[in-house]
């Protein structure tokens, strides 16, 4: 029975990593709830919230939510 070891370079650059789809997961959940929070307290949401989940920020500020 042979085991296969995988190479050093194959080993520390995988195709997608794990780490990175949660990261951008959890990135998009805080963005949501940012975002959410000011819309809810009357307030506009930060610019980085809002690209971070693909919202022009100079297309939100036209928007009339009151």
């Amino acid at each position: 029975m042979t085991a296969y070891i995988p190479d050093v370079s194959e080993a520390s650059r995988p195709e997608t990593p794990a780490g990175s789809i949660v990261l951008g997961y959890l990135r998009a959940l805080v963005a949501a709830r940012d975002c959410a929070a000011a819309v809810e307290a009357g307030r506009r949401p930060g610019d980085e919230s809002l690209r971070t989940l693909g919202i022009d920020p100079v297309a939100f500020a036209e928007v009339k939510l009151f």
